[in-house]
């Protein structure tokens, strides 16, 4: 494994001693976990180049990270690398940058559409033009998710001088307009970052995504990059008192069930009051929930790979950045398990140390930081208090059901 910073720059935080063993006692039981090395969700980050600056985007906060697109050359020798596994089902182009920055982006999807897999791709949408649309259609991709929000929209009002919302609205009817043509069965998914500035939109957005027949919008909370942003989230007192969260193995709190309802009739504090109650709340069929230290893409079995070929578990690990925890900056340290250049891919994801992390993740015997009174190990994801070593995923926001990618 490699860390992605100077080893011999790290500053080990350690606590009394007394103090960290009685942490360690606290650790939930493990669970016996069986990594099977599937493999079925393939993110490739073409570029970590954005022709936008949004003002909530991490990429500000990136430390000693270089820049630059992914060659062909390490390109195919990842699908070379994986087209005889047998699991994989979708090849995602993602990340944290413009994936129609990278000048050969359309003949990366279509050599992906070759091993017939799903192909995904998610844009801000300002380069999404005519010819681009049906460039990406006629390439074979299966799904194009935009990514919409104030911050976008305003960023590209900025640096195009067009109006982002409806600019939107004309590209998603030209999508589906021009799908008809060469790919019947292509989809679009919306991606909304919600922050207290911008949730006023929501209901716009959804309105705009029915009419346009888009298949699936996915709501994410904002996660705070400057201390600013943490001013502009919408879980402050979620995060503070692990309301609404799932835990199978220990329900304390009292179950009340609500039918479905004219809910615009009951006043708004009222609902306000409800929410904010220690209780698990149930409306028609299903709880209120959400999953918590539960890893979206260690359980689904995903995989990042980065513009210069390093391979990492999940989209946190992907760049070494800052981010804020109440107040708290931290600072959370790139990790690769291997880079597609000096090996094989499938060698990388095989590799024991690489899938005794997957197992751990999937126990999640982490530090619960989000609820604990903060101590210095939270300030990075190097150690923490249970004994755990880099990476450390106790703090994590995906994992805390709070943050979603597609």
């Amino acid at each position: 494994m490699k860390l992605g910073f100077d080893p011999e720059l790290l500053r080990y935080r350690r606590e009394d001693p007394k103090v960290t063993e009685q942490m360690k006692k606290k650790r939930p039981p493990q669970r016996e976990v069986l990594d099977g090395q599937h493999m079925r969700k393939l993110y490739v980050e073409p570029t970590a180049r954005c022709n936008l600056h949004c003002d909530m985007c991490p990429r500000h906060t990136w430390i000693d990270e270089p820049m630059g697109d992914m060659t062909m050359e390490v390109y195919t020798k990842l699908l070379k690398d994986v087209e005889e596994n047998r699991d994989l089902e979708c090849i995602f182009f993602g990340g944290v940058a413009e994936p129609m920055s990278h000048p050969r982006i359309i003949e990366m999807v279509r050599l992906a559409k070759e091993l017939h897999l799903s192909v995904e791709l998610i844009s801000n949408g300002s380069m999404l033009h005519e010819k681009n649309i049906t460039a990406l259609l006629d390439a074979g991709l299966d799904k194009l998710w935009i990514s919409l929000d104030s911050q976008h929209m305003d960023s590209e009002e900025k640096t195009t001088g067009a109006n982002g919302f409806q600019r939107t609205k004309k590209m998603l009817q030209t999508f589906q307009q021009k799908k008809t043509q060469s790919n019947p069965y292509a989809q679009l998914g919306i991606s909304f970052v919600a922050t207290k500035s911008n949730i006023h939109m929501l209901p716009e957005v959804v309105e705009m995504a029915r009419v346009s027949n888009v298949e699936e919008v996915k709501v994410s909370n904002l996660i705070p990059y400057t201390a600013d942003m943490e001013s502009e989230v919408l879980y402050q007192k979620s995060l503070a008192c692990d309301l609404h969260k799932e835990d199978p193995n220990n329900m304390p709190f009292m179950l009340l069930n609500l039918p479905i309802m004219d809910f615009e009739d009951i006043p708004a504090e009222t609902l306000k009051d409800l929410m904010r109650q220690k209780v698990d709340l149930q409306m028609g069929k299903d709880r209120i929930l959400r999953r918590n230290r539960f890893c979206p893409f260690i359980e689904s079995d995903s995989v990042f790979v980065r513009w210069d070929g390093e391979v990492s578990p999940c989209l946190a690990l992907l760049h070494t950045n800052k981010t804020y925890l109440q107040g708290m900056e931290r600072t959370i340290y790139h990790c690769s398990y291997g880079n597609v250049k000096e090996r094989s891919f499938m060698e990388i994801w095989t590799d024991p140390e690489y899938a005794a992390f997957r197992n751990k993740v999937k126990e999640f015997a982490f530090s619960p930081c989000p609820t604990c009174g903060h101590c210095t190990y939270a300030e990075e994801n190097m150690e923490d208090c249970y004994g755990n070593e880099f990476p450390t995923c106790g703090a994590c926001m995906w994992a805390e059901g709070f943050a979603q990618c597609p």
